[in-house]
């Protein structure tokens, strides 16, 4: 499976951490596990080298938390700027009906009919204004 992600980071920490995981990634992606055993010979290691490596492994596994805190955080604000804009938008009678109108001109009369039944109604008029951003979209999606 290749994955290529471009991301454009300004901050210089969470560049570092997010460097240090992809690069924790690939090495890991890179080995199997009988292949590390196949490649390290059973030898007894120093107490100081089993020290360091715990110490290498923890600051890793620390780095990889952190880098997915910030993940799952811009993925947050992301999704919270997505919802901001979709409630900003409103649509008066007048511009869901001019929306419409040219879709009926262009011969889609009866899917509007059918999006009206969508919202229990059979005439624009008669779907709540409440309903006019979401009537909107699935116009888009009609034409």
């Amino acid at each position: 499976m290749d994955m290529n992600i471009n991301l454009n980071i300004k901050a210089t920490e969470i560049c570092v951490a997010i460097d240090n995981l992809a690069s924790a990634i690939l090495n890991m992606g890179s080995q199997s596990v009988g292949a590390v055993e196949q490649a390290q010979p059973a030898t007894r290691k120093s107490r100081t080298s089993k020290t360091a490596e715990t110490a290498q492994i923890t600051e890793t596994a620390s780095t990889v938390e952190a880098t997915t805190e910030v993940v799952q955080t811009v993925t947050e604000k992301d999704e919270q700027v997505k919802n901001q804009e979709e409630t900003a938008k409103t649509y008066t009678l007048v511009e869901v009906r001019a929306k419409l109108a040219a879709l009926s001109a262009a011969g889609h009369a009866p899917q509007i009919k059918e999006l009206f039944g969508k919202f229990g109604a059979k005439k624009l008029t008669e779907v709540p204004e409440e309903n006019y951003v979401e009537l909107m979209a699935f116009a888009e999606e009609i034409g």
